[in-house]
């Protein structure tokens, strides 16, 4: 098989991963959206290269794939994706006639079991806290509508005032904001490639207002003070996150701090605790599963509190038999 520049690979035998991930980049990225193609790359260049890239292509084997796996670091998608691009590396390489079979396809292996992400969430004091240290205006707003939504950083950045009916108070989530390999912010389907909407609450309504006056339908409804999308990095040095989140919530030892997705934790942990029903806030939160939603229902204390204060109530019965 050619490659790019319409010549064979030289030294089919010593070509190495990462030589062949180079030549025949546009070919691994070829089928991906915007925003996986830049998550891959940032996995190729933080965990794939160092274990996998300078080994032989030829001599590679689903051994050395399982040992490179246990070293990665990172949450279990940033190796799951570590595990997709060099698969689809490896899928050239079949292509290319250097090898027989993809060492990487049909391998399981296993996750760390994930924490809760209830565990995240903040309480309403603590979420009260997060908006109140948050800058006033065009930040204040964008934080406002993540914690009241429960949308992605990426779906709220790429929301227009058309997307928003004040009169039904319902918002349409179409299109989510995310890099493309060269950093820059492009628009996308959302995680779940399909459209879905969110309620306005009452607390958002002003918001919302504030944010759409003077602006046209297809605008961007929540900006930075210059007009333009802002992305998780930008906005979390905006707005001085860094600085002052561990006066808001300071997670267990070994967890990662106070981050801006925790807001989305937060909006349907509360949702949950709201007793909405798990199928409408799967549908609000555009979960692929009702599996996914019920991990933030399982965090609940609600049932823990229940049984303790009938089994307390059950047992001061029974001691007072016991006595009679």
């Amino acid at each position: 098989m050619l490659d790019t520049t319409g010549s064979r690979p030289s030294e089919p035998d010593t070509i190495t991963l990462n030589q062949l991930f180079e030549r025949y980049l546009p070919l691994v990225l070829a089928d991906v959206a915007p925003k996986t193609a830049y998550a891959y790359q940032n996995a190729w260049r933080k965990r794939v290269s160092g274990s996998l890239g300078q080994l032989p292509v030829v001599g590679i084997t689903g051994l050395d794939i399982r040992m490179a796996w246990t070293g990665w670091d990172g949450v279990p998608s940033t190796k799951t994706d570590a595990l997709a691009v060099a698969s689809k590396t490896l899928s050239v390489a079949v292509d290319a006639g250097l090898i027989r079979s993809n060492p990487a396809r049909g391998l399981r292996l296993k996750r760390k079991p994930g924490k809760s992400p209830a565990a995240r969430a903040l309480s309403p004091d603590e979420l009260d806290a997060f908006i109140a240290r948050t800058p006033e205006g065009h930040y204040r707003r964008i934080i406002v509508a993540l914690a009241y939504t429960g949308c992605r950083l990426g779906e709220v950045a790429g929301l227009t005032r058309a997307d928003v009916d004040v009169e039904r108070g319902l918002i349409r989530v179409a299109r989510s904001l995310s890099p493309d390999p060269t950093g820059k912010l492009v628009a996308g389907d959302t995680k779940s490639h399909r459209d879905r909407v969110v309620p306005i609450l009452m607390q958002l309504l002003p918001v919302i207002e504030e944010a759409a006056e003077g602006k046209n339908p297809h605008d961007l409804l929540f900006t930075g003070p210059r007009g333009g999308a802002l992305d998780s990095g930008n906005l979390t040095r905006s707005i001085g996150l860094q600085v002052w989140r561990d006066e808001v919530r300071v997670y267990p030892p070994g967890e990662p701090p106070l981050h801006l997705h925790d807001l989305r934790h937060t909006a349907l942990t509360l949702m949950c605790r709201a007793g909405i029903p798990a199928p409408d806030v799967q549908r609000i939160a555009g979960h692929s599963s009702l599996a996914v939603t019920q991990l933030y229902a399982r965090g609940n204390d609600e049932s823990a509190l229940r049984a303790g204060e009938r089994f307390g109530a059950f047992l001061a019965g029974q001691q007072r038999k016991s006595t009679l």
